[in-house]
Protein backbone atom coordinates (compact mmCIF):
# COMPACT_ATOMS: atom_id res chain seq x y z
CA UNK A 1 0.00 0.00 0.00
CA UNK A 2 1.32 3.44 -0.96
CA UNK A 3 1.89 5.59 2.14
CA UNK A 4 2.54 8.83 0.29
CA UNK A 5 5.87 7.91 -1.24
CA UNK A 6 4.57 6.84 -4.65
CA UNK A 7 3.78 9.14 -7.60
CA UNK A 8 0.25 9.90 -6.36
CA UNK A 9 1.46 10.71 -2.84
CA UNK A 10 4.21 12.98 -4.19
CA UNK A 11 1.68 14.76 -6.43
CA UNK A 12 -0.68 15.36 -3.48
CA UNK A 13 2.22 16.59 -1.33
CA UNK A 14 3.47 18.88 -4.13
CA UNK A 15 -0.05 20.24 -4.65
CA UNK A 16 -0.45 20.93 -0.93
CA UNK A 17 2.91 22.70 -0.77
CA UNK A 18 2.10 24.76 -3.85
CA UNK A 19 -1.26 25.77 -2.36
CA UNK A 20 0.42 26.73 0.91
CA UNK A 21 3.10 28.78 -0.84
CA UNK A 22 0.67 30.68 -3.05
CA UNK A 23 -1.81 31.35 -0.27
CA UNK A 24 0.89 32.68 2.13
CA UNK A 25 2.26 35.25 -0.32
CA UNK A 26 -0.99 37.19 -0.78
CA UNK A 27 -1.60 37.20 2.98
CA UNK A 28 1.84 38.76 3.54
CA UNK A 29 1.21 41.29 0.77
CA UNK A 30 -2.21 42.08 2.23
CA UNK A 31 -0.64 42.73 5.65
CA UNK A 32 1.87 45.14 4.11
CA UNK A 33 -0.95 46.92 2.25
CA UNK A 34 -2.89 47.23 5.50
CA UNK A 35 0.21 48.66 7.23
CA UNK A 36 0.63 51.26 4.48
CA UNK A 37 -3.04 52.30 4.55
CA UNK A 38 -2.89 52.50 8.35
CA UNK A 39 -0.21 55.22 8.06
CA UNK A 40 -2.48 57.35 5.83
CA UNK A 41 -5.43 56.79 8.16
CA UNK A 42 -3.26 57.73 11.18
CA UNK A 43 -2.30 61.00 9.44
CA UNK A 44 -5.96 61.88 8.96
CA UNK A 45 -6.87 60.81 12.49
CA UNK A 46 -4.16 63.21 13.69
CA UNK A 47 -5.74 65.95 11.58
CA UNK A 48 -9.21 65.23 13.03
CA UNK A 49 -7.89 65.40 16.61
CA UNK A 50 -5.26 68.12 15.97
CA UNK A 51 -2.67 65.69 17.33
CA UNK A 52 0.50 67.09 15.77
CA UNK A 53 2.64 64.36 17.35
CA UNK A 54 0.52 61.70 15.68
CA UNK A 55 0.67 63.55 12.37
CA UNK A 56 4.44 63.98 12.55
CA UNK A 57 4.87 60.26 13.31
CA UNK A 58 3.56 59.42 9.83
CA UNK A 59 6.17 61.49 7.98
CA UNK A 60 9.87 61.15 7.31
CA UNK A 61 11.55 64.43 8.36
CA UNK A 62 12.51 65.06 4.71
CA UNK A 63 8.89 64.74 3.49
CA UNK A 64 7.34 67.29 1.17
CA UNK A 65 3.76 68.17 0.34
CA UNK A 66 3.02 68.97 -3.28
CA UNK A 67 0.12 71.00 -4.55
CA UNK A 68 -0.91 73.11 -7.46
CA UNK A 69 -1.69 76.74 -6.69
CA UNK A 70 -4.53 78.82 -8.10
CA UNK A 71 -2.04 80.36 -10.52
CA UNK A 72 -1.07 76.92 -11.84
CA UNK A 73 2.32 76.79 -10.16
CA UNK A 74 3.38 73.64 -8.35
CA UNK A 75 4.67 74.04 -4.82
CA UNK A 76 6.73 71.65 -2.72
CA UNK A 77 6.50 72.46 0.96
CA UNK A 78 8.11 70.90 4.03
CA UNK A 79 5.67 69.24 6.42
CA UNK A 80 6.39 71.54 9.37
CA UNK A 81 4.13 74.36 8.19
CA UNK A 82 1.27 71.99 7.38
CA UNK A 83 1.47 70.26 10.76
CA UNK A 84 1.68 73.58 12.62
CA UNK A 85 -1.32 75.02 10.75
CA UNK A 86 -3.47 71.98 11.55
CA UNK A 87 -2.40 72.17 15.20
CA UNK A 88 -3.36 75.88 15.40
CA UNK A 89 -6.61 75.51 13.49
CA UNK A 90 -9.86 76.03 15.34
CA UNK A 91 -11.74 74.26 12.57
CA UNK A 92 -12.65 70.60 12.54
CA UNK A 93 -10.89 68.89 9.62
CA UNK A 94 -12.14 65.48 8.50
CA UNK A 95 -10.41 63.94 5.49
CA UNK A 96 -11.93 60.62 4.44
CA UNK A 97 -10.38 58.18 1.98
CA UNK A 98 -12.14 55.77 -0.36
CA UNK A 99 -10.95 52.83 -2.47
CA UNK A 100 -7.20 53.19 -1.86
CA UNK A 101 -4.93 51.45 -4.36
CA UNK A 102 -1.63 50.34 -2.83
CA UNK A 103 1.47 49.27 -4.73
CA UNK A 104 4.53 47.95 -2.94
CA UNK A 105 7.97 46.96 -4.18
CA UNK A 106 10.34 46.10 -1.37
CA UNK A 107 10.62 49.16 0.86
CA UNK A 108 8.77 51.53 -1.50
CA UNK A 109 4.99 51.95 -1.45
CA UNK A 110 2.47 54.23 -3.10
CA UNK A 111 -1.15 54.90 -2.20
CA UNK A 112 -3.54 56.43 -4.72
CA UNK A 113 -6.85 57.22 -3.08
CA UNK A 114 -9.94 59.30 -3.62
CA UNK A 115 -10.70 61.61 -0.68
CA UNK A 116 -13.26 64.07 0.57
CA UNK A 117 -12.48 66.88 3.00
CA UNK A 118 -15.10 68.17 5.42
CA UNK A 119 -14.47 71.34 7.43
CA UNK A 120 -16.60 71.93 10.51
CA UNK A 121 -18.87 69.12 9.32
CA UNK A 122 -19.46 70.66 5.88
CA UNK A 123 -18.16 69.33 2.59
CA UNK A 124 -15.21 71.43 1.37
CA UNK A 125 -13.71 69.60 -1.60
CA UNK A 126 -12.57 66.25 -2.96
CA UNK A 127 -9.78 64.87 -5.10
CA UNK A 128 -7.05 62.29 -5.14
CA UNK A 129 -4.19 61.89 -2.70
CA UNK A 130 -1.00 60.38 -4.13
CA UNK A 131 1.19 59.25 -1.25
CA UNK A 132 4.72 57.86 -1.54
CA UNK A 133 6.28 56.00 1.39
CA UNK A 134 9.45 54.20 2.33
CA UNK A 135 9.70 51.47 4.94
CA UNK A 136 12.21 52.47 7.62
CA UNK A 137 13.37 50.85 10.84
CA UNK A 138 10.45 52.75 12.45
CA UNK A 139 7.90 51.45 9.93
CA UNK A 140 6.36 53.05 6.83
CA UNK A 141 6.95 56.81 6.54
CA UNK A 142 5.43 59.27 4.10
CA UNK A 143 8.09 60.99 1.99
CA UNK A 144 5.75 62.87 -0.33
CA UNK A 145 2.07 63.62 -0.58
CA UNK A 146 0.49 65.31 -3.58
CA UNK A 147 -3.18 65.98 -4.10
CA UNK A 148 -5.77 67.31 -6.48
CA UNK A 149 -8.66 69.49 -5.36
CA UNK A 150 -12.07 69.99 -6.89
CA UNK A 151 -15.66 70.61 -5.90
CA UNK A 152 -17.39 68.67 -8.68
CA UNK A 153 -17.52 64.92 -9.42
CA UNK A 154 -17.10 64.26 -5.71
CA UNK A 155 -19.19 61.12 -5.27
CA UNK A 156 -16.84 58.59 -3.63
CA UNK A 157 -16.10 55.47 -5.71
CA UNK A 158 -18.28 52.47 -4.97
CA UNK A 159 -21.26 54.46 -3.76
Amino acid sequence: MDRGTGPLGRAVLFGALLLLATSAAPAHAQNAENDVIAVVERLFEGMRTRDTTMMRSTFDPSARLYGKGRDGSIGANPIDGFIASVGRSERDLDERIFAPVVQIDGDLATVWTFYTLHVDGNFSHCGVDAVMMYRTSDGWKIVSLADTRRTDNCEPPGR
